[in-house]
């Protein structure tokens, strides 16, 4: 072959390795509604429900996760924890990863001894790997966005943004909108059931582009594109979000 011809193959084995990769919607709405399944009904413990409470370790295990999200792993020798923050209502789980052999944090002021809460946000995720497959990088999205969605107390409950992948996902949001709060208009439950779902992951040499359609009852529909660090310790380099359908449930708490 000539070095016009190896140029070219070259090119498009490198053309071929950068574009988007599909995942099929029934595998992908299967591992939301089985992640959602985890936490779905869960009620705060009444020893939860004070300021600095210690947790007792008959709470709910964030490391169920990865029963469901299988193409991710936490970082050998770690295990994924968390404390829990209160105040006047407001409420939720602070998740951090720790050694295993290490003793966890007991609550929220021994957290707060070496960790700021504001800055420490999602930093566990640094120590979830993926299995390199296009699967794990959009799981690792989903972990991003609604691990800590569990445990919410008062205004927390504003925190509702979830992954969608299938039109029957759409409809269920859309009637579950429709209970909560303001009805949607028939415009807007035609444009979202129109919408493309289908996630893409899309690999270049050092990071992974990961587009997703997300809802949440105080904004509507939304496109969102992470571009996150290819190799472990991932991290989130660029988050960018387009509304695609605006919708506000109109509940305040």
């Amino acid at each position: 072959m000539n070095r016009q011809g190896i140029a070219l193959g070259l090119l498009i084995l490198f053309l071929a390795g950068c574009a988007p990769t599909r995942i099929p919607l029934p595998s992908c709405q299967a591992t939301l509604d089985e992640f959602a399944a985890l936490t779905q009904g869960l009620e705060i413990p009444a020893h939860l429900q004070e300021v600095d409470a210690d947790k007792t370790g008959e709470e709910f295990d964030v490391n169920q996760y990865f029963t469901v999200l299988t193409h991710l792993s936490v970082e050998a020798s770690y295990v994924l924890d968390y404390v829990y923050f209160y105040d006047s209502g407001d409420s939720w789980p602070v998740i951090y990863a720790r050694q295993k052999e290490e003793e966890p944090y007991a609550n929220l002021s021994e957290y707060l001894e070496e960790n700021a809460l504001g800055e420490s946000h999602n930093e566990y995720l640094e120590h979830v790997e993926t299995d390199g497959s296009a699967e794990g990088y959009f799981e690792w999205v989903v972990l991003a966005i609604q691990g800590d969605q569990f445990y919410l107390g008062w205004h927390a409950n504003y925190s509702d943004t979830t992954v969608l992948c299938s039109h029957e996902a759409v409809e269920r949001v859309i009637e579950q909108a429709n209970d909560f709060g303001s009805q949607m208009t028939s415009e807007q439950e035609q444009k979202a059931l129109e919408l493309d779902l289908e996630p893409s992951v899309e690999f270049e040499r050092e990071t992974v582009q990961v587009r997703i359609v997300t809802f949440t009852k105080w904004g509507g529909f939304f496109e969102e594109i992470f571009i996150i660090s290819r190799d472990s310790p991932h991290r989130i380099l660029e988050h960018t979000t387009e509304e695609l359908v605006p919708y506000n449930c109109g509940v305040m708490f």
